[in-house]
């Protein structure tokens, strides 16, 4: 496979992943609501449906921040060390390691 399919199938899990990690994130709100219509009778239901949600929540959030940059092969949304945080604060769709912009092909 080339560098250019290889790139764009990286970037559609990378738009796969944060699909998903969407859907869960917009789910909250249906979630409390179902929660909120059941009977009286299963009153922990909110703590429950809260808690599910939450690690799911969790679970998407760290599958998707563990794609890997098509570049350099580093996490592309995480970086642990601190020094230059606001930039990449002010660039945080581009790779923290290497700079490469979301969506971009080899050649850039």
């Amino acid at each position: 496979m080339t560098d250019l399919g290889l790139y764009a199938a990286a970037w559609r899990d990378r738009r796969r992943r944060m699909m998903v990690f969407k859907c869960v994130q917009i789910s909250f709100f249906p979630a409390v609501l179902l929660a909120a219509i059941l009977p009286r009778r299963y009153s922990s239901s909110f703590l429950g449906v809260f808690v599910v949600w939450f690690f799911l929540y969790l679970a998407t959030g760290v599958w998707l921040n563990r794609f890997r940059c098509p570049r350099c092969g580093k996490l592309y949304y995480w970086r642990l060390e601190r020094t230059g945080y606001m930039d990449r604060q002010r660039q945080w769709r581009d790779c923290r390691h290497c700079g490469l912009r979301q969506d971009a092909d080899p050649g850039h």
